[in-house]
């Protein structure tokens, strides 16, 4: 059977013709992909959706069908089978009845009047303003001189059903849109229960951000791929665990976040949170585990792992910096909502998170992860007399737990059988904390972990008010956090469930396999 690489086709919206897509088809050539642009007329809605549909005909196999603001209307109408993926650029969507214009003043907007020969057209100080506020003067002059007009006859007809409903979509939702605002942009994703990738972009990132939009087009590719392959060749849901794993990076606006990820974006969101001194690798055997059932991303926190590790001049590590890239990265990856599984480090971050955004939360599981003074012990009597006295002699009585006799005591502690704890991970945490100025950012952390206890009456509100399902799965040996720790969920969320594992901080490393049964369990109950 023949088989075809996917093609991208690229519609172009109003006021920005096909030139527009100049610079992501030159990124996805570069890369081997097949693009197709074409014209529009922007006549009617009609007749766009025609010529559409003409270049759909002419090519070959799959499509990713791309299209920028009132051509996310034309995208979401055709009705080609080719169509695999669909990929909307600060696009305007129409539900079945709805018009364009509809959408377009959902959350109210200045009218855009046609001109005495029936079309509409932006001013020309308009692509400086609001269109492409970020592109050059050069660039700004070439789209005022370019810009293909709009007639009202193609956004005031109510659209069909839309593709949407029945392929996956991307979104990339401009934060800095001046045109259809961001919240205009946010619904019609939501609604679509579209990957949102959000960007402080303008208008046209075709444009002026070209590298994200062929990012965001790159992942419906990736998308069609694993489809077909599974398609052709399918595999064992053995196989298929051991085989999702992808290793990725997002720029944070600026920051660069290590992350894996694992599963179909179909599935429920699962966001990893790791603790110290680790990073997501602490998950490599719980993520096999839990990829048929978890769309899975796992992030290295800022400063460790792969993720970048500015200098301390350049960064403040505190938890609520980091929570703060954290919060912006789900937003970068699309997770709208999802479950968080926190786990010592990762708790105070998670927790801050779901305080903030509670309509995001579909749960949260606690491996390890913190909430409340009596799960505190003795162990962090050294780093409390640094909050109460924060000394040069107190931080430098801390430095023994960065050594890798203390790494190793961390993973093995509690532990009936340490010939089940893997070295490999011991190894690389104490890599990636004998890097230059790793000590002074950890010991910087160990200060502001008393930021976490002042918050834990914050923690604590959000539980009872908002009663997210919970799971507490808890190493009972664990050297730090104790297992009151664990049982003082249930004061604020009588629901919770809480187990108790015979191992010590680390639990992965000894019941990767009960624990992953546990989640799938609760969470499919």
């Amino acid at each position: 059977m023949a088989t075809h690489e996917p093609t991208v086709v690229l519609a172009h919206g109003a006021w920005a013709g096909e030139s527009s897509w100049s610079k992501v088809v030159n990124l996805l050539q570069s890369k081997g992909i097949k693009t197709v642009t074409f014209r529009l007329p922007l006549s009617t809605l009609a007749d766009d959706v025609a010529a559409l549909d003409s270049t759909l005909a002419r090519v070959d196999g799959p499509v990713v069908l791309v299209g920028h603001a009132y051509a996310g209307a034309v995208i979401s109408a055709t009705r080609s089978s080719k169509v695999r993926a669909l990929v909307y650029i600060a696009g305007l969507a129409p539900d079945e009845g709805e018009t364009v214009a509809d959408v377009f003043n959902r959350f109210g907007h200045d009218e855009l009047a046609p001109g005495s020969d029936g079309w509409i057209r932006l001013p020309e100080k308009a692509f400086a303003t609001a269109f492409a506020q970020h592109a050059t003067p050069q660039e700004q002059q070439a789209l005022a001189n370019t810009q293909p007009p709009i007639a009202p006859a193609s956004i005031t007809v109510p659209a069909g059903h839309p593709l949407w409903k029945d392929v996956p979509a991307w979104y990339l939702l401009a934060e800095q849109d001046h045109m259809i605002p961001a919240r205009t942009q946010r619904f019609v994703a939501e609604r679509m229960k579209a990957r949102i990738r959000a960007y402080p972009v303008d208008h046209v990132p075709s444009v002026t951000a070209p590298e994200l939009v062929a990012n965001v087009i790159g992942d419906a590719l990736q998308h069609i791929a694993a489809s077909s392959r599974t398609a052709v060749n399918p595999l064992s849901p053995g196989d298929i665990a051991m085989n999702a794993i992808r290793y990725r990076r997002a720029n944070v606006d600026g920051f660069n976040i290590f992350y894996r990820e694992a599963g179909s974006t179909d599935k429920p969101h699962l966001l990893l949170l790791h603790g110290f001194p680790s990073a997501g690798h602490m998950f490599r055997d719980l993520i096999p585990q839990l990829s048929e059932h978890f769309h899975i991303v796992a992030p290295d926190l800022p400063g460790f792992g792969q993720s970048d590790m500015p200098p301390r001049d350049q960064f403040a590590y505190t938890f609520d910096h980091i929570a703060d890239v954290i919060d912006r990265f789900t937003e970068i990856v699309g997770l709208d909502r999802f479950i968080v599984y926190v786990f010592d480090y990762g708790a105070p971050t998670g927790f801050r998170i779901a305080v903030k955004h509670p309509e995001r939360i579909a749960g949260i599981i606690s491996q390890n992860g913190n909430a409340y003074q009596e799960g505190l012990s003795d162990g962090w009597n050294p780093i409390q007399a640094y909050w109460a006295n924060p000394s040069e002699a107190n931080r430098e009585a801390l430095r023994g737990f960065l050594a890798p006799e203390a790494t190793r005591w961390q993973y093995t502690h509690g532990v009936a059988d340490e010939s089940l704890v893997s070295p490999d991970g011991i190894a690389l945490d104490n890599h990636y904390l004998a890097r230059s100025g790793a000590d002074a950012i950890q010991l910087d952390l160990f200060l502001d972990y008393r930021s976490n206890v002042a918050l834990y009456p914050t923690f604590h509100a959000y539980f009872r008010k908002h009663r997210p399902r919970f799971l507490a799965v808890w190493g009972k040996n664990d050297p730090f956090f104790l297992p009151p720790g664990a049982e003082a969920f249930k004061r604020d969320m009588p629901d919770a469930q809480i187990r108790f594992l015979d191992t010590g901080h680390f639990a992965l490393e000894t019941h990767a396999q009960e624990i992953a049964q546990a989640i799938r369990g609760f969470f499919a109950a």
